[in-house]
């Protein structure tokens, strides 16, 4: 809920906001001299939006074509694990 909270907050201070997934967390915390008993749980990227000129093809593309996402069906279990 506080990455949730952040999220709808960034927005409506006009940033973009995006969870991070699949990141090297050891190279986070060296870069960010992050002590190391901190366990990273979550990692987001805040800022504004750039222009489109700078974007490849293929990002262009993911920018502002349709948005793909799988059905209800294939994350939802009820009454039990079926996935």
């Amino acid at each position: 809920m506080s990455v949730f909270s952040l999220l709808i907050q960034a927005q409506k201070e006009g940033l973009i906001g995006h969870p991070i997934a699949g990141y090297d967390q050891e190279l986070l915390k060296n870069e960010f001299k992050i002590p190391a008993e901190v366990k990273l749980l979550t990692v987001l990227v805040l800022g504004y939006k750039g222009e489109d000129d700078a974007l490849n093809e293929r990002q262009l593309e993911s920018e502002n074509g349709p948005r793909v996402r799988n059905s209800v069906e294939t994350w939802y279990a009820e009454e039990g694990w079926s996935l």
